[in-house]
């Protein structure tokens, strides 16, 4: 090596992002967690490690950059800390501002998977699952936020019980973002009837408009080359921009 010639490491190869079907599944997997949670043991503390564990697989897979990103995955490692520590010695207090943290952390990740779907150039079937992880974090993100709040004032949330358990709240959420509309549980105060008219609202447009019309286009693509491709091309369009490319295998 040429004197003052500097050491230079290889690069090693990034994964390919876009792995958003294993996201799907670990977000369902936090809905049967925390939907099963229970006021000491492991129940207690698992849904929250899964929460942070779900925001730093969505930020790897999202392939997100800038510097907002070291501390988001910085406080998701804090969130893990903090679940395991309020199963321990926690309170309902403490469970309650940590439901709130949980859901600023979804937040993020919902943020995080917008930034990747605007950068997807054609519409797959990545495209499509990144939209259905949007919709059900919708659901946990207000059913945590409406946990926290309940359990941090003295105002009762449901009209039909003083005492609700976060099951009560996911399923709550749940009813409301999809619009079936039970009736079994209502809000009892004004900022929880605005609450929830902003979910079903948000819940409806977003799944007439943005998940129908992503299924319609990606159902478009896939049928093009079945009717003689119109555009001269022998395949499927590549789902991804070249800026979206993995590196070369071997």
């Amino acid at each position: 090596m040429p004197a003052g010639a500097s050491r230079t490491r290889p690069k090693l190869p990034r994964r390919r992002p876009d792995r958003y079907g294993a996201l799907l599944l670990l977000i369902l997997v936090d809905c049967v967690a925390i939907f099963t949670a229970s006021s000491s043991g492991v129940g207690r503390w698992l849904p929250g490690v899964l929460v942070a564990a779900t925001v730093i697989l969505g930020l790897e897979t999202s392939a997100v950059e800038g510097r907002w990103v070291s501390p988001a995955r910085v406080l998701a490692a804090l969130a893990i800390v903090a679940a395991m520590a309020d199963g321990a010695a926690g309170t309902d207090t403490t469970r309650a501002w940590l439901a709130i943290g949980q859901a600023l952390l979804l937040v993020i990740l919902v943020l995080a998977i917008g930034s990747r779907l605007v950068r997807h150039q054609h519409v797959s079937a990545q495209t499509v699952l990144a939209v259905v992880c949007v919709y059900v974090l919708f659901g946990l993100i207000f059913a945590l936020w409406q946990y926290g709040l309940n359990g941090l004032t003295d105002r009762q949330f449901f009209v039909q019980t003083d005492d609700p358990t976060v099951a009560d709240f996911v399923y709550f959420s749940f009813v409301v973002l999809t619009t079936l509309g039970f009736g079994d549980f209502t809000p009892a105060t004004d900022a929880g009837k605005a609450m929830v008219s902003f979910e079903a609202l948000l819940g409806q447009l977003f799944l007439v408009t943005v998940v129908s019309r992503l299924v319609s286009l990606y159902s478009r693509a896939g049928a093009a080359p079945r009717d003689g491709g119109a555009t001269g091309n022998s395949g499927p369009a590549d789902p991804f921009g070249p800026t979206d490319r993995g590196p070369p295998s071997g």
